[in-house]
């Protein structure tokens, strides 16, 4: 498979810089690992419909649950009813 590998979008993409010493191994790498998977998607799968080949499913059943004060009590901060987290990705504009 000769697929195109745009390393600056997925630098973009994913917030990384890759040095240019390591792009030709990076991209390389990456080239291996698309081609990996166009293999995996051509195994059998012995005749099983795609959405239950590895996923065992069971029957939804309501069951107690720890009241909601004990989640919140070990929260660093909350606001109604939900816990408040620091963010942690930053959003560029």
């Amino acid at each position: 498979m000769d697929t195109k590998i745009d390393l600056e979008r997925l630098e973009q993409q994913a917030k990384l810089s890759i040095p240019p010493e390591r792009r030709a191994g990076v991209e390389q790498e990456l080239r291996r690992l698309l081609d990996f998977a166009g293999v995996l998607g051509d195994m059998p799968d012995e005749g099983n419909p795609p959405d239950t080949r590895h996923t065992v499913l069971r029957e939804d059943e309501v069951r107690p649950s720890m009241p909601r004060e004990a989640l919140l009590g070990g929260a660093p901060a909350q606001k109604d009813g939900c816990i408040l987290l620091p963010r942690v990705i930053e959003q560029e504009e």
